[in-house]
């Protein structure tokens, strides 16, 4: 977060909350959506989420495979504008970018793209604006889809 922005916020610092509490309360929330989990399952949920909530939740959210399926086709060829158009589906639409991401594309395409997606994931976690990442992850995704150079710039 920017610093003049900080400096006019209130500060929380929540402390996580225990295993017991998550696991209940994940619980209330998987019958009320007419879900069933492992409690293997729950647990895993629990202490990969650090005690955050939030994170428990959005670990749960799912992005329907034909959302991820038109992110990725629009990845796979040269027209940014489609790109574009379904980042800002994703947006809209309100999908966890952080589970957007599918096993149908190539190891070596998916190391380049997980390549890049530690900056992104970094600036979502200083407060960044998730339309502009998930448009660099796009980017970053057709370049690799499409195996175009990742240095644009020759050195003078």
């Amino acid at each position: 977060m920017m610093e003049p922005l900080a400096l006019r916020c209130a500060k929380f610092r929540f402390k996580p909350l225990s295993e017991d509490i998550m696991i209940s309360r994940i619980l209330h929330i998987v019958q009320e959506e007419g879900l069933n989990l492992d409690p293997e399952v729950l647990s895993t949920l629990s202490s990969t989420s650090q005690g955050d909530l939030r994170r428990a939740l959005t670990f749960l959210q799912v992005v329907p495979k034909e959302v991820v399926g038109a992110f990725f086709s629009a990845c796979q060829g040269d027209n940014f504008d489609l790109a574009k158009k379904e980042v800002n589906n994703v947006i809209a639409e309100g999908y966890p970018v952080s589970n957007a991401f599918t096993d149908d594309i190539l190891d070596e395409q998916k190391a380049r793209i997980c390549k890049k997606l530690g900056e992104p994931d970094k600036c979502l976690v200083d407060g960044s604006d998730e339309y502009l990442q998930l448009f660099d992850v796009a980017s970053s995704t057709m370049r690799a889809v499409c195996n175009v150079q990742e240095d644009f710039f020759q050195e003078c």
